[in-house]
């Protein structure tokens, strides 16, 4: 991890100068345990029909879990409190869906509302939500607008009947106005963060003028026009609380002085550096057993006799990390550290028998890693006891202290006598804590509150980069945890090469004949940003067309199937090129059909039926040619074409029957590979997924098979994969001509990996470091259908995303009426439904997923 410079000021977390505009740099923290929400009253009614509401929020605490008991948490309302009203609010009663945005208002007997169908339960990042209001438009679709992360939002609907033309709000009435409570229901209020709110009086203002798309990232800009005569700005750059004036944390800005005054809203609460331009590690409720969050999820209370535990929301590959824990006492058990994917982690365990614990690391075979022996280390922590932990996963080390020292002599900068030394490295590492003790409180601190909300004297010490608020000063090289301070991914919005240069989605309605496809079915205008040497593509509406593939080794015209064990066919009338943008920088980039005829169904036939292609970027279908007794590399001659940015390689090889090695032309050993003969009838695609002596069909539905021979019982390196004698099922079939579509992890961009279900609605939450555009998900054990899910081909425009198509089968895609749902997030995904398929009770799924931005940029979705 590269330091960034020690940055002061206002400035200390941009280490982007050039991506963010500077505009939301800091928010409020809302807890609804503390009754915090900020209010005003008008000195008198302005435009009611007529305003836009604008705000960033980082979500706390989902509907269901809401101290106000309803499951309903409300953002901004007006009104008369416990009477009429006018709320902005996420909602999981009275509708279908949860966590979905509405807009509710209600006078005597009689209620309104509109809301959209996407849910909004992503707690690991920022949403920009825009409520744009114009009652007196004549069209009822018009009048009430929501956009999300600047997307306006068209699945919209109406539990109670729609408002009304020339309906007037309680909006710029002269009643009582609250951000973050409900005038109606006042036991009710908004959990989690807020930046940059901002309020139009007289004008229905669209998402663009308060943000910006750059690089396919949803970022703040300032809004520049006329904020009318009730209108604010409210950025929360204060730290005095109270009543409403230009230094307390509610103060105006827009130049017309409508401050705000707060309650249940403490200084410790505010000028966060959490934000959306810089967005902290938080405790992540989407990763929680029964642990009772708070303070912004900063905060962890378990329940009794259970041994429960809570993930982290940002995880990391390397680099030198820091945090700080303020003890709530002495429990029986609890532990921190840092945790895997795998569960692997750093462990502080309290019994009787030691001052402060058994400390040890747990590897995967159960073996403590530092030795054979448990010891004590440190002593016990008290009630306000402050307990620094410095990572250091660049040298496998970790380092403990309290109140300022660090036990044993550790010294984290200079990188001697740590309580550790041989920490795993080689997957996501994430922040974790446990506890059995009810009532036992510990508060984090990832370096935005040094004040562990308001139980210290804020210290203002900063990292490294000069970023963040700790206690005690962080170890030199040793950063907090933000999105800020991640590496640069290689593979970025603020990099030469963006994950839609790579890969990306394209989805039309068929035609019947001849055209390109190099535009979305959204109409914008946006095709591909590069020329795909991969074409993945399946019919969505008609059972009966096969899932195909094309690539640009073996040409335009070669179709193999994933759904079915046959060869090669020559088909005229699917692809006829591949197709680079028209100029630098531009996204009309795709392929040309060739139009109707026998064999275009899959990809034009039937007029008006939608279809979906995924693409990848190899190299533009320039091979090059392995003679393996000429390199050295591998013993079986191949040819491939390789993106070595993005972790992708298409391989051609003949088979010999014989055990044997083949050069895959990736800097790196494989996560993935799909293998398939091109012209042996019968066979099937082999899968390898990590496992050297197993394997899974693409085309199959059956669990993992053993097979030794199939990959040689040898793991794939940096240079080859092995391929047994006769292959196993079919990948080294004497005579066979194959193909390989070959992957590993790229960080920021690609994962692919494997997690344990648990059989409920609320399911494992998969952490991939970035947010998704594409999800591939197969169950080991049982004989259910591959699935797969895209950002592309959702009907709702939000989570749950439910519309799945299954690789081994020619089926049409399913929807909402079928038990296959999954959120995508900004950090990964999460299972949504108790089934076998992706879901099954202490069941093993592989997974591989592909980003649509990584972390480090990505907005909430």
């Amino acid at each position: 991890m590269a330091l960034l410079g020690n940055l002061t000021g206002s400035s200390q977390f941009f280490n982007d100068p050039d991506f963010y505009n500077k505009i939301a740099t800091q928010s409020l923290r809302f807890d609804d345990g503390s009754s915090a929400y900020l209010y005003r009253t008008p000195s008198s009614a302005s435009n009611r029909r007529t305003f836009t509401f604008s705000a960033w929020i980082k979500r706390g605490v989902l509907d269901a879990n809401n101290v106000g008991g309803s499951n309903d948490t409300p953002i901004i309302s007006a009104g008369v409190s416990g009477g009429d009203v006018t709320v902005l609010r996420t909602l999981s009663q009275l509708t279908a869906g949860a966590n979905i945005l509405q807009l509710y208002t209600s006078v005597g007997a009689t209620d309104y509302s509109e809301e959209t169908n996407a849910s909004i339960r992503d707690t690991s990042a920022w949403y920009h939500i825009v409520m744009a209001v114009d009652t007196t438009q004549s069209t009822a679709g018009n009048r009430i607008k929501f956009y999300i992360n600047g997307v306006l939002q068209t699945a919209v609907a109406q539990y109670y009947a729609q408002v009304p033309e020339d309906y007037d709000t309680f909006f710029n009435n002269n009643n009582v106005h609250w951000i973050g409570r409900n005038v109606n229901s006042t036991g009710r209020y908004f959990d989690g963060y807020m930046a940059e709110v901002n309020f139009v009086d007289g004008t229905q203002v669209a998402a663009s003028s308060f943000g910006e798309t750059k690089n396919g990232v949803w970022i703040p800009k300032k809004y520049t026009g006329s904020y009318g005569t009730e209108g604010y700005r409210l950025e929360f750059k204060n730290t005095s609380v109270g009543s409403g004036s230009a230094s307390t944390i509610g103060a105006d800005t827009s130049g017309n002085d409508n401050h705000f005054t707060s309650s249940g809203i403490a200084a410790s609460d505010c000028n966060m550096p959490d934000c959306p331009e810089n967005n902290f590690a938080t405790l992540n409720p989407l990763d929680n057993d029964s642990m009772t969050l708070s303070e912004g999820n900063l905060s962890a209370i378990s329940p009794a006799n259970a041994h429960n535990a809570t993930g982290t929301t940002l995880g990391v590959t390397g680099g030198k990390w820091y945090w700080e824990i303020r003890s709530g006492g002495t429990g029986s058990n609890y532990f921190f550290g840092m945790g895997k994917t795998t569960f692997q982690f750093i462990s502080q365990y309290t019994n009787d028998a030691h001052n402060f614990g058994d400390l040890w690391c747990v590897a995967t075979d159960g073996q403590k890693a530092n030795g054979s022996g448990e010891s004590s280390y440190g002593s016990a922590l008290s009630s306000g006891d402050i307990l620094q932990l410095a990572f250091d996963l660049d040298n496998g080390k970790f380092y403990a202290g309290k109140n300022g020292t660090y036990y044993a002599s550790g010294d984290p900068a200079a990188g001697s006598n740590a309580a550790f030394t041989n920490v795993p490295t080689d997957e996501h590492m994430m922040p974790f804590y446990g506890n059995s003790t009810a009532g036992l409180a510990h508060i984090f601190n990832f370096g935005q509150d040094s004040s562990f909300a308001g139980a210290e004297t804020a210290q203002g010490n900063k990292d490294s980069n000069g970023i963040g608020d700790f206690y005690y000063a962080p170890p030199f090289g040793f950063l907090a945890l933000c999105s800020a301070n991640l590496e640069e991914p290689t593979i970025s919005p603020h990099s030469s090469t963006q994950a839609s240069d790579h890969f990306d989605i394209l989805t039309w309605t068929a035609t019947a004949s001849g055209h390109t496809i190099h535009d979305r079915a959204d109409g914008a205008g946006v095709g591909l940003s590069f020329k795909p040497d991969l074409i993945w593509v399946k019919k969505r509406a008609s059972s009966g067309d096969n899932h195909v593939l094309v690539d640009s080794s073996r040409g335009s015209t070669k179709e193999l199937f994933a759904n079915t064990t046959d060869d090669e066919e020559t088909n005229s009338n699917g692809v006829s090129s591949f197709d680079a943008p028209s100029s630098s920088g531009a996204t009309d980039g795709g392929f040309t059909l060739v139009g109707s005829g026998s064999g275009s169904g899959t990809w034009n036939g039937n007029s008006g039926h939608t279809h979906v292609a995924w693409n990848w970027k190899a190299n533009g279908g320039t091979k090059t040619t392995n003679d393996a007794s000429a390199t050295g590399v591998g013993t079986i001659d191949s040819e491939y074409q390789v993106n070595t940015d993005a972790g992708f390689s298409i391989v051609q090889y003949e088979a010999t029957g014989s055990a044997g090695t083949i050069a895959h032309g990736l800097s790196q050993a494989p996560n993935l590979m799909i293998v398939k003969s091109r012209d042996q009838t019968g066979t099937g695609w082999m899968v390898y997924y990590g496992d050297n002596t197993d394997y899974v069909t693409l085309n199959g539905s059956g669990a993992t098979i053993d097979g030794q021979s199939t990959w040689n019982d040898t793991t794939p390196t940096s240079s080859v994969f092995s391929v047994g004698v006769n292959g196993g099922d079919s990948n080294n079939s004497s005579g066979g001509s194959m193909i390989g579509y070959i992957f590993h992890d790229v960080e920021g961009y690609s994962k692919f990996g494997s997690y344990t279900g648990n059989a409920a609605n609320d399911g494992p939450f998969i952490y991939c470091g970035f947010s998704p555009a594409l999800v591939i998900i197969k169950s080991l054990v049982h004989s259910e259908s591959w699935h797969m899910w895209d950002n592309q081909r959702w009907t709702r425009g939000g989570n749950p995303n439910q519309n799945a198509l299954s690789p081994n089968t020619n089926g049409t895609e399913v929807g909402a009426s079928t038990p296959y749902n999954i959120d995508f997030l900004a950090n990964g995904f999460k299972l949504r439904e108790d089934h076998d398929i992706s879901n099954g009770s202490g069941d093993g799924h592989i997974y591989m997923a592909f980003s649509s931005a990584p972390f480090k940029y990505a907005n909430a979705v």
